[in-house]
């Protein structure tokens, strides 16, 4: 059995793993402990919008072979007996909060030539990111009737898409699926929105009124000439988690969203 008196086990839900967490963690193995951390195996809605193994691979991220991980059935009532041999251990100023972190929106913009792919993988992602859908086609049926096809009447429908993802994102995760069909169209919509880039490669015939300079370093590649359909939205939906939910923990163990 080993030292089990020196091993903690942690329980919690992780969604997503924050600061508060890290914490904890850090300070069991400051003091030498070994370290077990037990997630709940909860069902996917809004507040558990992880799987355990997304919550294993971020928690990972920090710690490699460092703390051990294992997932255990979600329960209402933690039941013990007397005399068990180990003790309960309260840590009640708990830093940061999930629910902020889940409810922290950002903005996806899916770029890529037409015909890519982009509406149907913002399609398969808008439940499990609870996002609102910005289709570029649809837009200008709505917001850009006027506009036409050259660079600037482009870069004037992209800009106007992105101030209205950037107002629809204080309530929500958006979706964009438009071209965005030049790096300036791009910058231009970065200043405005922020925005976590997804590219949808695809190989298609080139065509002069559909100029597309292909983005040279995306948040996110999906290379639909490879995956399946069905294969690209779970490749995009357990990349996009991490940098949604999780960004990147910096050496004071916050989050630096990315």
């Amino acid at each position: 059995m080993g030292d089990y008196k020196n091993t903690a086990c942690f329980i919690a839900r992780c969604q997503p793993f924050h600061q508060g967490h890290k914490r904890i963690i850090d300070t069991l193995l400051a003091e030498g402990k070994r370290v077990i951390v037990a997630l709940y195996d909860t069902t996917p809605d809004v507040r558990n919008p992880l799987s355990p193994y997304e919550r294993t691979q971020a928690i990972q991220r920090v710690y490699g072979d460092r703390v051990e991980i294992i997932v255990i059935p979600a329960f209402g009532i933690l039941v013990y007996g007397r005399a068990v041999g180990y003790v309960f251990r309260e840590f009640p100023d708990l830093e940061g909060s999930a629910k902020a972190i889940r409810e922290a929106h950002r903005v996806i913009w899916i770029t890529g030539q037409s015909g890519a792919g982009k509406t149907v993988l913002a399609q398969a992602l808008r439940t499990r990111l609870r996002a609102v859908i910005l289709d570029g086609d649809e837009m200008r049926r709505s917001i850009s009737t006027e506009i036409g096809y050259t660079l600037d009447e482009r870069m004037k429908h992209a800009k106007r898409t992105a101030r209205l993802a950037r107002e629809l994102s204080a309530q929500q995760n958006v979706l964009v699926a438009s071209i965005g069909a030049t790096a300036k169209i791009r910058a231009a919509v970065d200043e405005i929105a922020q925005p976590v880039w997804v590219y949808v490669k695809r190989a298609q015939p080139e065509r002069e009124d559909y100029p597309y300079e292909p983005p040279t370093s995306p948040d996110l590649l999906v290379d639909n000439d490879v995956l399946s359909l069905a294969e690209a939205a779970e490749y995009a939906w357990s990349e996009l988690s991490q940098l949604i939910f999780y960004g990147s923990l910096d050496e004071r163990g916050t989050y630096a969203y990315v």
